[in-house]
């Protein structure tokens, strides 16, 4: 009887592991994101990408789905009201070591992560010049 519970009890431990989210993939999953700031940085200053986003693609949401997708939900107001109301818009996933997070194969530095804010940093080169995004969401 007590190697049958030992038994039992191991395969739970074992089978309660696979597949299993880690804490800041279910803290990014779990709610739809709101995008606060969009910025690119370099040699010839600064844009602000979020000033230009039109009214209606401000209200679009995030979703990171638990399968990686990276859903949009376009919000109250559609910029086209044909469109669908959500849709795919690429793939997310964390480092080994949950310190970055990769968008649409751009990777980023986390660089504030909590249950309500969401903040972003990549340093790419473009062009044969070195830019610096950021991105904050918050729910």
């Amino acid at each position: 009887m007590k190697l049958l519970l030992l038994v039992v009890a191991a395969s739970v431990i074992n089978f309660g592991c696979v597949g299993g989210n880690t804490y800041k993939e279910d803290l990014l999953s779990n709610e739809k994101w709101e995008l606060i700031l969009s910025k690119t940085s370099g040699p010839n200053g600064t844009i602000d990408n979020y000033a230009k986003l039109k009214a209606c693609e401000r209200d679009n949401r995030y979703n990171f789905k638990p399968d990686r997708n990276l859903e949009i939900d376009e919000g109250l107001s559609k910029c086209n009201p044909n469109d669908p109301q959500t849709y795919i818009e690429g793939k997310w996933s964390f480092s080994d070591d949950e310190t970055h997070l990769s968008l649409n194969e751009i990777e980023y530095f986390i660089i504030q992560f909590t249950d309500g804010e969401l903040m972003l940093r990549s340093d790419i080169e473009e062009n044969g010049q070195s830019i610096t995004v950021e991105l904050s969401f918050r729910r």
